[in-house]
């Protein structure tokens, strides 16, 4: 019979064996899931567009939504809606207009009629004021969202990265309407427009901007 010390001692052999075989750097990169936290996806093949504008900024500190740029008392108010007719807009040459224009606005916290709640409204400048009710023309990409595209949304990056997935400015899209609707856009094609820019203050079922009686530029 054997004795209990070589049993003991083919136990440690076997343990030291087991300890001393395996690769426990192996077995972590088996197991180990993907660093989801770091992980990067590839920028979109488009012009680079610095949009400082939001309504809310996310503070992780507090994981909560906070107003950023908030209108003051003593800044620029909002003027009333000019109009200008048709006829005088066809003579017009198309005033080439950027995003980053468009987003260069701040915000009024005003109570909303139609939704009976309070909601943060546009307070446009000086620069966009100007614009109001001009024939403007503007480059970005187009999203459909209804099936006959009388009007689509034009916004400044692609509908991965747009406000409708919370990516970006609420002022980084627009409505437009077109002149003679028929022609289908397939999304994130991007395209050149030119119509009669509204500047919309108060009407929460309307993005900020609209262009009116819009055409390919």
């Amino acid at each position: 019979m054997k004795s209990p010390v070589y049993f003991v001692a083919l136990v440690l052999l076997a343990t030291a064996a087991f300890i001393f075989g395996t690769d426990p750097k192996s077995e972590t990169e088996e197991y180990c899931p993907p660093d989801i936290v770091n992980t990067k996806f590839p920028e979109p093949l488009v012009e680079k567009i610095i949009l400082e504008d939001s309504v809310c900024i996310w503070d992780d500190a507090v994981a909560d939504l906070r107003p950023d740029r908030p209108y003051r008392r003593g800044e620029e108010l909002p003027a009333p809606s000019t109009n200008v007719s048709s006829d005088v807009l066809a003579d017009q040459e198309p005033i080439a207009i950027s995003w980053n224009l468009l987003t260069d606005i701040r915000y009024v916290l005003t109570y909303n009629k139609k939704m009976k709640m309070e909601v943060y409204a546009p307070v446009f400048p000086d620069t966009l004021k100007n614009l109001n009710g001009r024939l403007v023309s503007i480059r970005g990409y187009v999203i459909p969202f209804e099936e006959e595209q009388t009007s689509v949304a034009l916004s400044a990056f692609p509908f991965a990265a747009c406000f409708f997935c919370g990516k970006a400015s609420p002022a980084s899209v627009m409505t437009v309407t077109f002149d003679q609707p028929g022609k289908r856009y397939k999304i994130d094609a991007r395209r050149n427009f030119s119509g009669k820019l509204r500047l919309n203050y108060d009407d929460p079922e309307q993005f900020y901007y609209v262009l009116e009686a819009a055409a390919e530029y």
